[in-house]
């Protein structure tokens, strides 16, 4: 009974770490638990974000910066499943990998940062579920055996960037002049409108950049990323 006990216990924390992918139902059914996952995770710094606020008088710009990356996690996550990107993928690997690192260095006192984050066990699942994305995307194009058609994702990138870089100047012109309007400093002063922009400044790029490659932008339609083999 106890040897069968273990090997649940193994088998479980197999599936969830190092889930088998083998088809389409695979690949669909692990991207909605590590999806679910990120749910989880953004829900529960939310709750103590929540806590840390009303009960223990928090600084508002403290909590912006526990909250926006779990947020950002799961906006990276939940585009990655949507299209199936290899690229958020790894970018969203790359995001909470470092973010476990610096974790890890500021928990054990490596690094010495105001506000950082020491909670470990969630950064390790992190990475483990942004390992199983990266699985998940990698699998599907294997099986539905696409290609790139690289000049497309060229000019659709340049696109991006060109829209990206209008965007963010309109951004920061508005920015100046709302906080010029109503004289509120630009600098450390407020470190809450400091937060909310630099957050802005990453979600935006993201954003505009799956716009262009989903054919979303002006000038960006009938150019495919990618082609199929039949």
């Amino acid at each position: 009974m106890e040897s069968n006990k273990k090997n649940e216990k193994k088998q479980g924390l197999k599936k969830l770490i190092a889930p088998e992918i083998k088809d389409e139902c695979d690949i669909s059914l692990v991207l909605k638990e590590n999806l679910n996952g990120f749910y989880t995770i953004a829900g529960i710094s939310l709750l103590i974000s929540f806590f840390f606020l009303v009960f223990l008088n928090a600084k508002a710009d403290f909590v912006i910066g526990f909250i926006g990356t779990p947020l950002l996690y799961l906006f990276i996550s939940y585009l990655a499943k949507k299209f199936f990107s290899r690229v958020l993928a790894l970018i969203l690997f790359l995001i909470v990998s470092f973010d476990c690192v610096s974790t890890f260095m500021i928990k054990y006192g490596f690094w010495n940062i105001e506000g950082g984050g020491t909670n470990i066990f969630f950064g390790i699942l992190a990475v483990f579920m942004s390992i199983n994305f990266i699985r998940c995307v990698f699998k599907y194009h294997s099986l539905k055996r696409s290609r790139i058609n690289w000049k497309n994702v060229l000019f659709l990138n340049v696109i991006a960037l060109l829209t990206c870089a209008i965007v963010l100047a309109l951004t920061f012109i508005v920015y100046v002049i709302y906080f010029g309007i109503f004289n509120i400093p630009l600098e450390s002063e407020n470190p809450i409108y400091n937060s909310l922009f630099g957050i802005l400044m990453i979600i935006a790029p993201i954003s505009i950049w799956v716009m262009a490659l989903n054919n979303k932008l002006p000038f960006t339609k009938n150019k495919p990323v990618l082609s199929y083999e039949k």
